[in-house]
């Protein structure tokens, strides 16, 4: 009958973790090493691509943000000189208005006057054209 023998054999033992040391280490060598640079390589070429896209991304909302209150800044500069243009305007607007209002009022003055001194002429002249008036009725209905 066969026996199980559970006694360690020494020189199988030896011979079995040589066989597994130089198997791990052509394993390491041929396999794992080419495999973990490829695999350090390839992460490294996503997580810095996408870090530097982080970057850029991050750069351009601070370009957007100083566009923006560049934006800003010449639309109040542009108001500004629009609000100014404006008042500039209103002024000499006024100022000409001002100066037609007092010409015209000068202009009605004179002619007021004009009139004045023409219906006082006008009325120096009725009696002299009522007795003249008188005259001729007086001819026409009596006659001489």
């Amino acid at each position: 009958m066969s026996s199980l023998n559970l006694t360690p054999n020494l020189p199988v033992m030896a011979i079995e973790a040589g066989v597994f040391l130089v198997n791990f280490v052509v394993v390491k060598k041929l396999l794992l090493d080419p495999y973990l640079a490829v695999s350090a390589k390839r992460k490294q070429f996503t997580e810095g691509n996408q870090n530097q896209a982080e970057h850029l991304e991050i750069e351009n909302i601070k370009a957007a943000q100083k566009i923006q209150s560049q934006l800003s800044l010449v639309n109040d500069e542009s108001r500004a000189l629009r609000d100014e243009a404006v008042q500039d305007a209103k002024v000499k607007r006024d100022s000409l208005v001002h100066a037609a209002s007092v010409e015209a009022t000068r202009t009605i003055e004179d002619m007021r006057q004009e009139l004045s001194r023409e219906l006082a002429g006008e009325r120096a002249r009725i009696p002299a054209l009522v007795e003249q008036l008188t005259r001729e009725f007086v001819q026409k209905v009596v006659p001489a």
